[in-house]
């Protein structure tokens, strides 16, 4: 049974990072629904699920590995993009007591200033622009 099932798999894609993250959320879906019982939602929930149970078993068992791992790569840039901002933002709300934050105009990259300098004038480390703010 074993080497049916390796025999089975082999030149197929298997499991990924987008694979595991569409079945963890296929099951959290499918707890949600179950705790809402039976109003429409529950039924709504329940086949997105499926869906998503769906997709998550086509990526696993396609022979096309050049496109699911470009999926995952865009999967795993989206995640990269999102966790970083959530990190920023998390830093952004621990340091608000002693430090100011502004945008730089040029470029966008958000500087960090000690709070109580009055105005000063800040150089964004990324592009070198010059620009005054009161801290």
């Amino acid at each position: 049974m074993k080497e049916k099932m390796r025999a089975f798999m082999t030149g197929r894609y298997g499991m990924d990072s987008l694979g595991q993250f569409l079945s963890r959320l296929s099951l959290a879906l499918l707890v949600t629904a179950i705790l809402l019982r039976q109003s429409g939602a529950a039924r709504a929930l329940s086949v997105m699920a499926c869906i998503l149970l769906v997709l998550c078993y086509f990526r696993i068992f396609s022979r096309n590995t050049n496109a699911r791992v470009r999926e995952n790569y865009a999967f795993y840039m989206v995640r990269q993009n999102t966790v970083g901002r959530i990190k920023a933002a998390f830093g952004r709300l621990r340091d608000h007591n002693s430090h100011c934050f502004f945008k730089c105009p040029s470029c966008g990259q958000m500087v960090r200033v000690p709070k109580g300098r009055g105005l000063i004038d800040i150089t964004c480390p990324k592009c070198r622009c010059e620009f005054r703010e009161k801290s």
